[in-house]
């Protein structure tokens, strides 16, 4: 298989296959919708949602790097 036939396969299965399913589950949960929660956006400022993004970012760049560390060991 040439890269030019991978490459046609790849935007097949990407244009069939995961094109539909998001979209599928978003036209499902369009209906869902509650406004009403969302009048207090930001109860904390916008520096607690800055604060909660850096804690998760931490906590994956964390869990990476003790993965990879873990890979590296002879004997883990």
């Amino acid at each position: 298989m040439t890269i030019v036939e991978s490459t046609l396969v790849n935007k097949y299965y990407h244009d069939h296959y995961q094109g539909n399913y998001c979209s599928c589950g978003h036209h499902h949960r369009c209906f869902e919708v509650d406004v009403s929660n969302w009048s207090p956006f930001a109860p904390n400022g916008s520096k607690s949602m800055l604060t909660g993004a850096t804690v998760a970012l931490f906590a994956c760049v964390g869990f990476d790097l003790v993965a990879n560390s873990a890979e590296e060991c002879k004997r883990p």
